[in-house]
């Protein structure tokens, strides 16, 4: 390990060990943080000694998967959470126009294959339309693809604005167990939050400092997959700006976007498409939603 790794090793598990036990779920066992997260043996290794949460069960070591993930962004290992960050950036730093457009694809399977009668499928687009589909195929493939504009350049804040970001300048970037996320008196006690927890707070915040803000959930559009993502958004004359101030603050941390051309007060909207202010299914079947994937191309 490299003395920034080692660096890092210590930032990470300072901020790991603000999480109280009773959240971790300790069931990851050493041969999946390797092959999951790219936690090597020798790497477990010397997380123990450093005093990484654990269990000890029937003689197998245990570890709790959301504590790994973090492990795994932070650190330069090669694991596949860091990887899908580094699609993030790349697409961020593209040399695009003022719009950009990209094709989604909705891929679902029939959750019951056996079942009488035609699989009906119903696709709800970012913008709410709807769309039904008719099927016969119960295997894994297409349902749907909608073609996506993003806007890529963005006004700049006024001081109000700028304020209410760096209102949350104290605090770390950190995956949060799904109770603590939005918990906003432990963020602001621990200073540790991820972006669904960062979003709540400058959603709080916004009004004492006249600034129009809105919670958003949706994807991130990262060719060749797309991920959700939480952030929210500050209205800027009659355009909505995504922000998400902390996020940013660690993609710079960790050498993932470029010092001098980003900063805590740009936008990482250019990959983003909103979907609304809380989680909804987009793709049902026969009523019940289901699971799908939602690959991603430039178009």
């Amino acid at each position: 390990m490299t003395a920034a790794e080692s660096l890092d090793f210590r930032s990470v598990l300072t901020k790991i060990s603000k999480v109280p036990d009773r959240f971790r779920d300790f069931a990851v066992t050493g041969d999946r943080a390797a092959t999951e997260f790219r936690i090597t043996p020798k790497l477990q290794e010397a997380l123990l000694l450093a005093g990484v949460p654990n269990r000890l069960r029937g003689g197998t070591t245990l570890f709790d998967g959301t504590d790994l993930l973090n492990i795994a962004l932070h650190l330069k290992i090669g694991s596949a959470q860091r990887t899908m960050l580094a699609w993030w950036t790349r697409e961020l730093s593209r040399p695009y126009g003022e719009f950009a457009s990209y094709r989604m694809d909705y891929v679902a399977c029939c959750p019951e294959p056996h079942h009488a009668g035609e699989c009906n499928y119903r696709i709800v687009e970012p913008d709410s339309s709807l769309v039904d589909i008719t099927s016969n195929d119960p295997s894994l493939q297409v349902r749907h693809s909608a073609t996506l504009t993003i806007r890529r350049k963005w006004p700049e804040f006024p001081p109000n604005m700028l304020e209410l970001i760096d209102s949350v300048r104290d605090i770390g970037f950190l995956w949060l167990p799904g109770v603590l996320r939005d918990d906003v008196d432990f963020i602001q006690r621990e200073k540790v939050a991820d972006c669904v927890g960062v979003a709540k707070i400058l959603n709080l915040r916004a009004a004492s400092l006249g600034v129009t803000a809105r919670h958003s959930v949706g994807r991130a559009l990262t060719p060749p997959f797309s991920s959700p993502h939480s952030w929210t958004e500050f209205l800027v004359g009659d355009i909505w700006v995504p922000v998400d101030p902390v996020f940013i603050d660690a993609l710079l941390e960790w050498e993932l976007l470029e010092e001098g051309k980003w900063n805590r007060y740009s936008s990482i909207g250019g990959i983003l498409v909103r979907i609304g202010a809380t989680w909804r299914p987009s793709v049902f079947h026969n009523g019940e939603p289901v699971q799908a994937q939602y690959p991603v191309y430039r178009a």
